[in-house]
């Protein structure tokens, strides 16, 4: 690489459907973008295509889980960025996969921000009572939408977490665009290697950014 030559930018962007459009229009306006579309379902990939002609070199027609687990688990670009926008935990059913760990049940909500039950066994939280616009920009220190000063970030929240006195993870996902977050797949890798050394036992896993985030209890490492 020559020392004005860049580095290409490889996102793998989860799901084609509404979101998943959004983030790649604007993950397009990036130079060095090298961009991945991972969907399964035939009517949101033609949906896709009608919409976003161009994704037809870019399209992969694949389950985002096992994709990315083979990513993850194999020879996937440490610096490689994958961008959720399927309606899943997707972190936590790559971890799932990877692990053997199972979901467990919440006997309890933990004490969340405005928090709530999916329909999978997930808990959402977020600092704000309201929809966020698209075009978030995600200010550091403060919402964008009231100015309110935020003392903590929903990931400080969710690291501190006491369930049970189960450990907390939290794959941070970082913001690449207004409206747009994604995670390094180096990122989960250490959280994995984390858990298989020094977690055994339950805990509690959650992918958030500053301000919502979702969360998952896993179960104990199976045996071996």
């Amino acid at each position: 690489m020559s020392m004005t030559e860049t580095k290409s930018e490889i996102f793998y962007v989860a799901g084609g459907g509404h979101f998943g459009r959004q983030a790649i229009a604007k993950l397009l306006k990036r130079p060095q973008a090298r961009i991945q579309v991972v969907e399964k379902d035939a009517a949101e990939v033609k949906e896709l295509l009608t919409a976003m002609p161009a994704c037809k070199d870019h399209l992969l027609t694949a389950d985002a889980v096992d994709y990315l687990s083979s990513l993850v688990a194999g020879d996937g670009d440490d610096s490689a960025w994958i961008i959720p926008t399927v309606p899943l935990h997707l972190a936590a059913a790559v971890v799932r996969r990877l692990t053997g760990r199972d979901f467990l049940p919440w006997d309890e909500v933990p004490p969340l921000p405005h928090g709530f039950a999916g329909a999978n066994g997930e808990l959402y939280s977020s600092l704000a009572d309201f929809i966020c616009p698209d075009d978030c920009p995600q200010p550091a220190d403060h919402c964008y939408m009231t100015g309110e000063v935020r003392e903590k970030s929903l990931v400080q929240i969710l690291r501190e977490i006491s369930y049970h006195g189960y450990p907390s993870l939290v794959l941070q996902s970082q913001q690449l665009a207004p409206g747009v977050g994604g995670f390094q797949i180096e990122a989960l890798r250490q959280l994995l290697e984390k858990m298989n050394k020094e977690i055994p036992g339950p805990l509690v896993f959650s992918t958030a950014c500053l301000c919502h985030g979702v969360s998952n209890l896993l179960g104990p490492a199976p045996a071996r």
